[in-house]
């Protein structure tokens, strides 16, 4: 769980026990001789103005991190919002704005759980996670220079077991446009054993590129044939909308721009096996944007 999913858990948490509140002392009010305007001050007006800012500071701080539907309904959300206690009012504006927060925790937490979003999220980590690991595991990269040597089955067959390890079912296309296993290298059967260990199927593409200048027709040649899917998604566990293009290299490259063709979007990923320092990584990089020779 990453830190906004942490602090929305903290802010539901506060409106369960906001809702308890108000509701016991609605029922306190009856009792004679019960401050009760001091109770609604203290015990909930307070509370829910510290409550409606924090939610604000929330979509502040996580706008670009969260996804699409849950911004736009928690900016829809926030409007009516108080900020201070004179804009609270009466009791019966409390209980008003108290139970917009219960009614719409759901929606906001559905839209926070997006499986798409989320997919992406643990799919960038497995990626970011199997680059650094080159880095440092000589073991590995020894096993993915022999890969690389070898031919695209032997890279998308180490990818796809990285991939596992965060919960990253990675399947490809065959030409006919159905699943197939990256590591069986045969018809992908959506099985028992896949629904129980995957959080997520993904649809990848592995080129080998051993030239930087074949970089461009790589990149165009596996998202033509990530486009040949045409599969159902099932259900929050395939993601429906993106597509990955693994492009393996030597040196580490510089990847194209996402590309939304419809409602597919391909993305495109870098995994070099022998990455360079930084310093030599961009001197090789401003070699490729000036040409040889250039001064």
């Amino acid at each position: 769980m990453n830190k906004w999913q942490l602090e929305w858990a903290s802010i539901d948490t506060r409106i369960s026990g906001l809702e308890a509140t108000v509701s016991m002392l609605t029922h306190a009010a009856m009792l004679p001789g019960l401050n009760y305007e001091h109770m609604l001050t203290t015990s909930v007006g307070i509370p829910l103005i510290n409550l409606s800012n924090s939610i604000r500071q929330f979509l502040d701080d996580y706008r670009d991190a969260l996804p699409q539907q849950a911004v736009a309904v928690l900016t829809i959300f926030v409007m009516g919002l108080p900020r201070n206690g004179p804009e609270l009012g009466s009791w019966q504006h409390a209980i008003d704005v108290v139970a917009k927060f219960v009614g719409q925790r759901a929606e906001i937490a559905a839209t926070l759980q997006d499986g798409e979003f989320i997919g992406r999220q643990k799919t960038a980590r497995a990626f970011e996670h199997l680059a650094r690991s080159i880095v440092v595991d000589e073991g590995l990269k020894a096993r993915w220079v022999a890969a690389f040597r070898t031919d695209e089955t032997a890279c998308e067959r180490l990818g796809a077991v990285h991939l596992l390890l965060h919960g990253i079912w990675a399947f490809k296309v065959d030409s006919i446009g159905e699943r197939t296993d990256l590591v069986l290298q045969e018809r992908l059967h959506i099985s028992r054993t896949v629904l129980d260990v995957a959080d997520a199927l993904v649809l990848t593409e592995w080129k080998l590129v051993r030239n930087a200048s074949e970089l461009p027709r790589k990149a165009e040649e596996g998202r033509n044939q990530a486009s040949r899917y045409g599969g159902s998604s099932l259900a929050a566990m395939e993601l429906s909308v993106t597509r990955y293009v693994v492009l393996v290299s030597e040196h580490a490259l510089p990847m194209p721009s996402d590309v939304l063709e419809g409602s597919r979007l391909y993305r495109f990923v870098n995994i070099p096996i022998s990455p360079e320092p930084p310093s030599v990584a961009a001197r090789r990089a401003a070699t490729r944007a000036t040409g040889p020779g250039s001064s």
